[in-house]
């Protein structure tokens, strides 16, 4: 038995050698973070598990996820971006009801609504302030989605203010 491992060692010695420095030498490199390396490796791991799908994927199971997506024809439908608040809302409301678990909007919802009464009551204020004031007794667009938002289990965008690198926060004492 000792004799057949030692002539086998003799004949495959230089691949596993071989084999032993190249898997080292991908672990280095992954481990040091190499820039032009690094892609490389997740390039080549992606295509594994590609392979790895093709010759024994997953069996398929409903996630139960639906996207809504607001594409050209919705947009030629319902008119430019951004909808008023009061569309949104009533869209979240609709999914709420359908039985949606949770509604994710991919938008930052950073601006007021240019067509919430408040925003028109503010052009009329000076033209026309009986408008104005009737617009102004109306409610907020920004607080009905808001209060849909409250009812339905919603999730939006945001975004932090940018920071200039040379500011750095300030530690909490410990």
């Amino acid at each position: 038995m000792i004799a057949k491992l030692k002539r086998w060692w003799r004949r495959s010695s230089w691949a596993v050698i071989t084999g032993l420095i190249v898997i080292f030498g991908i672990a280095y490199l992954q481990t040091a973070n190499v820039p032009v390396i690094t892609p490389t490796i997740e390039r080549l791991s992606l295509m594994v598990f590609d392979n790895y799908q093709r010759l024994s994927p997953r069996p398929y199971e409903d996630a139960a996820v639906r996207i809504l997506d607001i594409d050209d024809e919705t947009i030629a439908r319902q008119g430019q971006w951004p909808w008023p608040r009061t569309d949104v809302a009533r869209l979240t409301l609709a999914l709420g009801r359908a039985g949606a678990a949770a509604i994710a909007f991919d938008v930052v919802f950073s601006e007021t609504d240019r067509t919430s009464p408040h925003e028109l009551a503010k052009r009329f204020a000076e033209s026309d302030p009986d408008a104005a004031e009737i617009l102004n007794a109306l409610p907020d667009n920004d607080d009905q989605l808001a209060s849909i938002f409250g009812v339905t289990n919603t999730v939006t965008g945001f975004s932090s203010p940018m920071v200039r690198p040379s500011t750095r926060p300030s530690r909490k004492p410990v």
